[in-house]
């Protein structure tokens, strides 16, 4: 924090600074007290507040429940669960109906008259089922459970990069959060500098060159400052997209190295073993043979069976 008068052991130790800036005018003066207040605020708002911390896990386990892209993957699941019931449906019978319901009036003239109306009404119960098809049947319920098995590990493969964003945001808030507060220190480190060489022109003992540099070190560690500041609003405007809440108070993580791998080697294989998008595509090239498999049996004869009944 920037102060004007400082009431420590060096008491009023910037006091002569402040009577140097007065004596370059009163708007300079103004200006150096409006920044010390500015300089304030800004640490006051990005330093974190003393609320409950929220941890890494917290923040992993709030995007795993809310995040929508991981709900609509899991709705997409769902749907490809209906598939197989849809293919076994071909095992089944299948029973159809018809009724048909009518009105006649006859009414004739002659030797003999004759008026009468009738109400003619007919049904029909129809049962078919398949003994044979191809295998298509067969093939499309496998077709289906295999496009199941690469839907869950597009899940699976959906989870892992949800977590993966939300760890991301995590630590790019802490990262910039920390750049944030560097930066701050470095400005208000070179805000006593310019007010020191402020101060030794006041006694001639630099010239207005020093003074210059001084002014224009200081202004470029403001505006990295306020770089600092726009990458972390940034930063938390993603941690709130990802994560579904904005950040409270997040802190540097510790480092477990046991859960990574002792070697590329090991790291190679272990994707090849458990990688959602090579176990996908396997499946995918499952579906595919059965898919095929389908539309051979096409070409092979049917034999089903059918049974009726009819009233009149």
């Amino acid at each position: 924090m920037v102060s004007v008068i400082v009431r420590t052991e060096r008491q009023w130790s910037l006091a002569p600074g402040w009577s140097a800036a007065r004596r370059r005018g009163p708007v300079f003066a103004r200006s150096l007290w409006m920044t010390s207040v500015f300089m304030t605020a800004v640490l006051a708002a990005f330093v974190p507040a003393t609320t409950k911390a929220e941890t890494l896990r917290d923040a992993i386990t709030a995007a795993y429940f809310s995040n929508p892209q991981l709900d609509a993957e899991r709705a997409r699941l769902r749907a490809t669960d209906e598939g197989v019931s849809q293919a076994k449906s071909g095992y089944r019978p299948t029973v159809t109906g018809t009724a048909s319901l009518g009105h006649q009036s006859l009414e004739q003239s002659g030797t003999f008259d004759t008026k009468g109306d009738t109400k003619p009404a007919e049904y029909e119960l129809r049962i078919e089922q398949s003994v044979f098809n191809g295998w298509q049947t067969t093939n499309a319920v496998n077709e289906a459970e295999a496009n199941v098995r690469a839907g869950r590990e597009n899940l699976r493969f959906t989870e892992s990069q949800t977590l993966l964003d939300a760890a991301t945001a995590y630590m790019d808030v802490v990262r910039d959060q920390a750049l944030v507060s560097l930066r701050m220190q470095n400005v208000n480190v070179l805000t006593r500098e310019l007010r020191a060489a402020e101060e030794r022109r006041a006694v001639k003992d630099v010239t207005l060159t020093d003074v210059a540099q001084a002014r224009a070190r200081r202004a470029r560690a403001v505006s990295a400052a306020d770089l600092a500041k726009a990458n972390l609003r940034v930063s938390r405007a993603n941690y709130e997209r990802v994560i579904g809440h904005p950040p409270a108070s997040v802190y540097e993580p510790p480092l477990h190295m046991k859960f990574l791998p002792r070697s590329l080697d090991e790291a190679l294989i272990a994707a090849e073993r458990e990688s959602p998008n090579v176990i996908s595509s396997l499946y995918r090239e499952q579906a595919a043979r059965y898919a095929v498999g389908r539309a051979w049996g096409g070409l092979l004869p049917e034999v089903n069976l059918e049974a009726s009944y009819r009233n009149r």
